[in-house]
């Protein structure tokens, strides 16, 4: 038990330090707890929902959410879990484990060799013609 909560310690700070999702979680959890993918998904799953809840409020509270690609992820994510929990009980466990490693590295090397410049590489980049902008308005 020691160790699950070392763990979920060490992956809040991780998850609030690089945004990263549930399969961070579910990694750690096969690799010490020696569980498998079918039982290690619904735990990060959760842990992700919850820690999700508490981002969306501070995103709230900060009015930076970007609502439109929330809507369409959700919409598009959710009827499509339910064939991903479908073929999880299908596929034998060793291959979703190497489906799941597979994709975390390649995401992982996404990140690792696309760092770009910050500024050009940003999600949401700001018109600083518009702040100006605004702020000669806010001045009159």
């Amino acid at each position: 038990m020691l160790i699950l909560i070392l763990e979920g310690l060490l992956i809040g700070c991780l998850l609030g330090l690089t945004g990263a999702g549930g399969g961070i979680l579910a990694s750690a959890l096969m690799a010490s707890q020696n569980w498998s993918v079918a039982l290690a998904a619904p735990v990060g799953l959760l842990a992700i929902t919850i820690a999700a809840s508490i981002s969306v409020i501070q995103g709230l509270i900060k009015k930076n959410i970007r609502y439109k690609a929330a809507i369409w992820i959700a919409l598009l994510s959710i009827p499509s879990a339910k064939y991903g929990i479908y073929l999880a009980h299908i596929v034998p466990p060793v291959w979703l484990t190497l489906i799941f490693s597979l994709v975390m590295l390649y995401v992982g090397g996404r990140i690792f060799f696309n760092r770009g410049d910050e500024q050009n590489d940003a999600h949401c980049l700001i018109n600083t013609e518009m702040v100006i902008l605004l702020e000669t308005l806010k001045q009159r």
